[in-house]
């Protein structure tokens, strides 16, 4: 019965949220299911496993999602967002979608490659992305397929990248950042060609539709005078603060995005009409995206402490079908699916599942890129904190949005594992 718990419970979380429900509401009803079906104490439960995750997450991240908020609303005020994106359509032009939105993938994907977590670049990339996409007539969810494909697949599982995908088994398996290269460029570029397609067959699908750029009425963007912008280089100068001081200096994440907004307001404070207003409205927009994340994290947590969870995991890792690299890769993504988490189903892999199959002498650097793409792919359930905090960021509900990350983050990353598994085959 708590196992039929857990399945109603989250597919009740999917359904709501797919229906417009507000988040929180729904993760406090599927946990109730998940508690009722499962026996748990109710008002137990409720304050020591949902309350601990939703508190335990905000005490990791408020500060973090605080300080991306204001870095986007520092550098939206200051025109210093415009100014880049303008640089970016002078570069690639506008008559050439494709190398549009390869231009703005590239600059998305080079941030996760680099370290920076997706919670911070979507507060970076969507106020870069809002003005060509308004510019250009473009549907908006375009924008948010467009991130998706940089932020939540390809850069997470690419050899060498700083992802805790790519860091996390080189740990427990003693390999490199570049483990299993090869997996990674077959299943990589299966991933982009397949994923592009589908953008653009959305994209046709939609203007044929006569639908063009509706910004979203939760999207908190403001309109930017464009005859008094910031030099382009002097605009990216505040990333490179960033970027810098959190993967060179190795600051925290808080400090280095403080920096980067201390940079932004001494070199373009003459572009910013009210610094004051702008940090503080900064602040204000980071409270929904930070309790509606809490809200499906204590949901995860629900399921976490019931019995049920246990046997499921024990199921998966005693009983997962198919050739030994088949079912590892399978039962990392379906840990990583009931977690609702990539980095969580990540860690409970490595501690359960591991020892078993290196004891069956599989090629550790296969391992290693195996499971770091399989990590990416049934985490991409709709109570995924950071698909929330996403579609919080760009506006869109889960009805409006949902379906991009389950095309391309769920459906084509373990659709990518067929070219991998071939390469593994091949060169393993």
């Amino acid at each position: 019965m708590s196992i039929f718990g857990i399945l109603l419970g989250v597919i009740l979380l999917i359904v709501l949220a797919l229906r417009g429900w507000n988040v929180i509401v729904a993760s406090l009803i599927s946990s109730l299911v998940v508690i009722v079906f499962s026996g748990a104490p109710l008002y137990e439960t409720f304050y020591e496993a949902y309350m601990t995750g939703f508190s335990n997450w905000a005490g990791k991240f408020f500060l973090m999602l605080v300080g991306g908020a204001v870095f986007a609303k520092v550098m939206e005020a200051s025109g210093a967002a415009q100014s880049i994106s303008n640089s970016i359509v002078k570069i690639t032009g506008e008559d050439n979608l494709l190398v549009l939105f390869l231009g703005l993938w590239l600059v998305a994907t080079i941030l996760v490659y680099g370290g920076i977590s997706t919670w911070v670049i979507v507060y970076v990339m969507m106020p870069i992305m809002y003005p060509i996409f308004k510019k250009l007539n473009l549907p908006w969810t375009t924008a948010l397929a467009v991130f998706v494909m940089a932020a939540n697949a390809i850069p997470n599982n690419l050899a060498g990248a700083v992802t805790i995908y790519n860091v996390m088994p080189m740990q427990y398996l003693g390999t490199s950042s570049t483990a299993g290269w090869l997996i990674s460029l077959f299943a990589s570029l299966f991933h982009l060609i397949a994923g592009f397609a589908f953008i653009f067959w959305d994209l046709k699908k939609k203007q044929k539709q006569g639908i063009g750029f509706i910004k979203p009425e939760l999207l908190k963007v403001e309109p930017v005078d464009d005859s008094n912008l910031p030099n382009p280089v002097l605009a990216i100068v505040p990333i490179i603060v960033t970027l810098v001081t959190l993967n060179i200096f190795d600051l925290d994440v808080f400090f280095a995005l403080s920096l980067g907004i201390i940079s932004c307001i001494v070199l373009m404070y003459k572009h910013i009409p009210n610094i004051i207003g702008a940090l503080s409205e900064g602040a204000a927009n980071s409270g929904l995206p930070v309790i509606a994340t809490c809200a499906v994290v204590g949901f995860g947590s629900v399921v976490a402490s019931v019995e049920g969870f246990d046997t499921i995991v024990d199921a998966i890792i005693n009983n997962t079908p198919g050739s030994p690299y088949v079912s590892w890769s399978l039962g990392v993504t379906s840990l990583a699916g009931i977690t609702a988490s990539a980095s969580g189903g990540l860690a409970i892999a490595m501690e359960a599942l591991l020892p078993k199959y290196l004891s069956l002498n599989l090629n550790p650097e296969a391992l290693h890129r195996l499971a770091s793409i399989a990590t990416c792919g049934l985490d991409t359930l709709p109570h995924n904190g950071a698909i929330v905090t996403i579609l919080t960021i760009f506006g869109l509900t889960h009805k409006e949005g949902y379906k991009y990350f389950f095309v391309l983050s769920l459906v084509i990353s373990l659709a990518s594992l067929i070219p991998g598994m071939l390469a593994v085959g091949l060169f393993y």
